[in-house]
């Protein structure tokens, strides 16, 4: 089950444990409980205290079943919602930030927060910030309602808003991110072979392992499908120079970048074949073209923003759980990539909403959004009740006169 991924400054290593506890069990754990004392102790304003979940999304994946409120992941996401109620009214959590597919019907499954928060969305995909990766996703924020003010624009131009600050334009394949060496790549293709049976040579040339050694017979009829369906989309999108007779065209040339999932049928569920990497799923074999052999995990890893090549990437800093992902085995690192975030994109929607909220210090002010206004801030939501917020509500009409200098 995957109820989701926490972070809060605040939480103890205990309390973490059992919450992870509960979401893996499917145990009936008290997680909405007051907290221990020195939770309670660190919740000054000091902290900004932030829940980050990728919320079960079972019931409304493409890839899913669609059983929608009928999903039986329906019941950790409840808990996991009055949670976030709890812990604002006991003035533990100031915002929370979710991630779940497109799918996803926002205000009626965070319905619960009406009272408590404002809540907000946006669909962003990785295409949208740059990066060659299908995963189109909705990004939710829930603002406490007591603690945090919003400086943002109204809720129907935060999109756009955000677009102009992260938004950028694919310039590059999904072949960008094939950096792992010939050893890993052979590793690999090795592990995949034994699981059908068959063992390779010790040192096989990469260009002679035989694809029906490594794929599944219903992968390699998905193979063949999908070849016959990049070559109509080459046939239709290039442009042959008819005066050049005899001369090859970019049909008759090498395989250029081209991806594909070997689970997903050709025009269905989420199947996308493309020069882009498709949206992993927890099952998933994505095939290279141009390199004629599979995505390696930890190869898709690298497209969702983890810097686990850095020695290949040009970017020294290595993510600090290459290693630990190293560790697991195929089957775990796809369920993580089929279950996980793209974190460039979860990284921007987060510095985009740090951004554009204060904290309320209520210990020193009745009224702390009065004050912000006076000291020349812009007009902010300062939450009405509704869980959709009028992000330009200022708190009174002599207040909202205060112009920006």
């Amino acid at each position: 089950m995957h109820l989701g991924c926490q972070s809060e400054s605040s939480l103890s290593t205990r309390h973490v444990r059992r919450k992870l506890f509960a979401s893996e069990s499917e145990l009936d754990c008290p997680v909405s409980r007051s907290i221990a004392e020195e939770e309670t102790a660190r919740s000054s304003s000091n902290f900004v205290r932030v829940n980050m979940a990728g919320t079960v999304c079972t019931g409304w994946s493409a890839a899913g079943k669609g059983l929608h409120f009928a999903d039986p992941s329906e019941r950790p996401h409840a808990i996991w919602a009055s949670e976030r109620v709890a812990r604002a009214e006991q003035g533990l959590e100031d915002f929370m930030i979710s991630e779940c597919t497109p799918r996803y019907p926002v205000q009626e499954k965070l319905s619960a927060l009406e009272n408590t928060h404002d809540v907000f969305s946006i669909v962003l995909s990785p295409m949208m910030l740059g990066w060659p990766v299908r995963r189109t996703r909705v990004f939710t924020c829930a603002l406490n309602r007591e603690t945090m003010a919003w400086f943002g624009p109204p809720a129907s131009e935060i999109s756009a808003h955000f677009m102009q600050f992260f938004e950028r334009s694919v310039a590059t394949t999904g072949d960008i991110c094939l950096a792992a060496n010939d050893a890993e790549v052979r590793a690999y293709l090795c592990e995949m072979a034994r699981k059908r049976g068959f063992e390779l040579p010790e040192n096989v040339p990469l260009e002679n392992v035989q694809l029906h050694h490594i794929y599944a017979p219903g992968q390699m009829v998905r193979l063949q499908s999908y070849e016959q369906d990049r070559q109509r989309h080459l046939a239709e999108t290039v442009e042959v120079d008819h005066a050049a007779v005899g001369a090859l065209s970019a049909v008759d040339a090498g395989p250029s970048a081209w991806f594909a999932d070997l689970e997903q049928n050709l025009g269905q569920g989420a199947s996308t074949p493309s020069e882009m990497l498709p949206s992993a799923l927890t099952h998933g074999t994505l095939h290279a073209w141009s390199a004629n052999r599979p995505v390696l995990p930890m190869e898709q890893f690298l497209a969702h923003g983890f810097n686990v090549f850095p020695d290949r990437s040009k970017w020294k800093r290595a993510c600090l759980m290459t290693d630990a992902l190293s560790d697991f085995s195929s089957c775990q690192q796809k369920k993580l990539l089929g279950n996980g975030w793209h974190l460039p994109v979860i990284a921007s929607w987060m510095f985009y909403i740090m951004a554009h909220t204060v904290k309320l210090d209520r210990s020193v002010s009745i009224q702390p959004e009065r004050t912000l206004l006076r000291k020349g801030g812009s007009s902010f939501s300062i939450g009405q009740g509704s869980s959709t917020p009028d992000l330009s509500l200022a708190a009174d009409s002599q207040d909202a006169s205060v112009q920006d200098e």
